[in-house]
């Protein structure tokens, strides 16, 4: 196949004629918002009587197209704006024919562009429908059709978004019996006692265990660490031998608290099978309390595991995923106060573990930097009774007088005991 370059002197010259603009009704431009009547669909021009001179040309006139199929009508909204300074004013064209018998491009002048909206009889209809007691249209929906039909473009979206915002009880009919079978159905299934109590367990504490009666057993540490992130905590290096109570204690993720470092040492006295446990439930809660500390970089996912100080990364994941929301419309992970709440009812569930199932409530608040009675409501939620120091207890702290008053134990029940909801009676007169 060979190649035909053309010639210079293939180029033939064509001539340009620009018709004169005319004021009387010409061809136009239209854009379809989404639905496209038939070819065949007559338009029909309208322009204001008055404001409108004589020998104006047509792309420059006050102009409105429509028209109307049997289910939809057709109107402009745009070019009844002709003054051309207008900033909602769109644009010109200037349409052009080649005919290639006689080499020449016809210009054709300026031509209107119209922006068609459409809209269905049949809401027109029912618009037009509404009654009043009195069997007459309400004044409101009188003002409305003027506003469609004479108001500005300001009044017009007014008027629209009022009618989006309207609730139609009719369509409502069919929605309203189906509702009320599902409200009844849903009283003939209402739990029984046994089963409220347990729906009163909010997804914001662990699973426990409502049937033992072994505080141990209430929430096994097995619900509180995921098997898979306890096998990323390394026993090994917070229980060597050669390392001192610093290098232990560098270990942690989290390392302001005091707590945890009397914990690290009471744990390595304990026999082994004990001691695992406890170093894990340490650590976790290490990675708990660095976890919240660093709650302002957690959308930061590159150098979110770097603040971490070593945390494993099956554990940060679990963290993530278990303690934190997502706004709508929102990629970064955030603790909201509901998601905090959970975070402090697991790490007090794992504090009870390491106590024996019964907790100071004011060294809690005071290591947790927060008020003792949000320390108190937290326990009350995992089940928990609040008590008063024992007399063996206020001796070997010292404690008289108020400050023994002052000070309260926590204590885990075997079946634990959450705190009823109270309900008020009505109001006094």
């Amino acid at each position: 196949m060979t190649e035909h370059k053309r010639k210079a002197d293939d180029a033939r010259a064509f001539s340009m004629q620009v018709l004169p603009e005319i004021s009387s009704v010409g061809p136009v431009f239209v854009n379809f918002p989404a639905i496209r009547p038939a070819q065949k669909t007559p338009f029909s021009l309208y322009k204001r009587e008055r404001g409108s001179p004589a020998g104006i040309m047509l792309a420059d006139q006050q102009t409105a197209i429509a028209c109307e199929t049997r289910d939809v009508e057709f109107y402009s909204i745009n070019k009844d704006l002709a003054d051309k300074s207008n900033e909602q004013f769109t644009c010109e064209y200037l349409p052009a024919i080649y005919d290639p018998s006689t080499h020449q491009v016809i210009v054709q002048p300026a031509v209107p562009t119209y922006v068609l909206a459409q809209r269905t009889k049949r809401t027109k209809l029912s618009n037009l429908h509404v009654n009043t007691r009195s069997g007459d249209l309400s004044s409101m929906t009188k003002r409305d059709m003027l506003g469609e039909a004479f108001g500005t473009r300001k009044a017009k979206s007014r008027i629209r978004a009022n009618e989006r915002n309207k609730v139609d009880a009719n369509a409502q009919e069919g929605v309203r019996d189906h509702l009320m079978i599902t409200i009844e159905e849903a009283t003939r299934a209402g739990a029984t006692d046994a089963e409220a109590e347990s729906q009163l367990v909010s997804r914001l504490i662990p699973t426990p265990n409502l049937t033992t009666t072994d505080p141990s057993e209430v929430y096994p540490l097995s619900s509180l660490i995921p098997p898979e992130e306890a096998a990323a905590i390394n026993v090994q290096e917070l229980s060597n031998p050669k390392a001192d109570s610093k290098e232990r204690l560098a270990s942690l993720p989290f390392r302001g608290s005091r707590w945890l470092e009397q914990r690290l040492r009471l744990a390595l006295e304990l026999p082994s099978p004990l001691k695992g446990r406890h170093l894990r439930a340490i650590y976790y809660i290490s990675c708990m309390r660095q976890f919240q500390k660093m709650r302002g970089s957690l959308g930061n996912a590159q150098s979110i595991h770097e603040k971490m100080n070593n945390m494993p990364r099956v554990i940060l994941a679990g963290l993530l995923e278990r303690f934190t929301e997502t706004a709508k419309g929102s990629t970064k992970p955030i603790i909201t106060p509901a998601m905090e709440n959970k975070l402090l009812a697991w790490q007090l569930a794992l504090r009870l573990s390491l106590e024996n199932w019964s907790a100071d409530i004011n060294a809690t608040a005071m290591d947790l930097q927060m008020t003792a009675q949000r320390v108190s409501d937290i326990y009350k939620s995992l089940g928990c009774t609040i008590d008063q120091l024992s007399s063996q207890d206020r001796e070997r702290l010292g404690m008289k007088g108020d400050e023994a008053r002052s000070c309260k134990k926590a204590i885990l029940q075997a079946p634990p005991v959450f705190p009823k909801e109270r309900k008020r009676g009505p109001a006094k007169r």
